[in-house]
């Protein structure tokens, strides 16, 4: 089921512009951002998501998938423990979507989504 981007996220005009052209992004991107949603509702967070593309300084051909999660000031161990179960239940659903889709080109940008994306908690309310 895709996901509906609400009040609560929003995804940045290059990265809806690849969405548009690349049917296994948009729905690798759909499954991850239902997860992350899934994962905050759980312990009933009051969240902000933004998805963006960042291109790498080092490397400048290189674009990372910037999912910047927003959520409510807490201490540095419940952070991480936030942080540690997103990625888990964000890499579990890219693994059963690159199981789903075993050709090799489909498992190539699988991959280089999974490669580029990064996942960013950041507290402000």
């Amino acid at each position: 089921m895709p996901i509906k981007i609400e009040q609560t996220s929003s995804i940045e005009t290059e990265v809806k512009e690849m969405l548009e052209t690349d049917e296994y992004l948009k729905t690798i991107l759909d499954n991850v951002l239902l997860k992350i949603q899934e994962t905050l509702e759980l312990g009933d967070e009051t969240y902000y998501i933004n998805v963006s593309l960042e291109q790498d300084i080092a490397i400048p051909d290189w674009k990372d998938i910037l999912v910047l999660v927003k959520v409510k000031k807490r201490n540095h161990n419940a952070k991480m423990r936030l942080w540690e179960t997103i990625e888990e239940r964000v890499r579990e659903i890219i693994e059963q979507i690159r199981d789903k889709y075993p050709a090799a080109e489909e498992g190539e940008i699988i991959d280089r989504f999974n490669e580029n994306l990064a996942i960013i908690i950041q507290e402000v309310f």
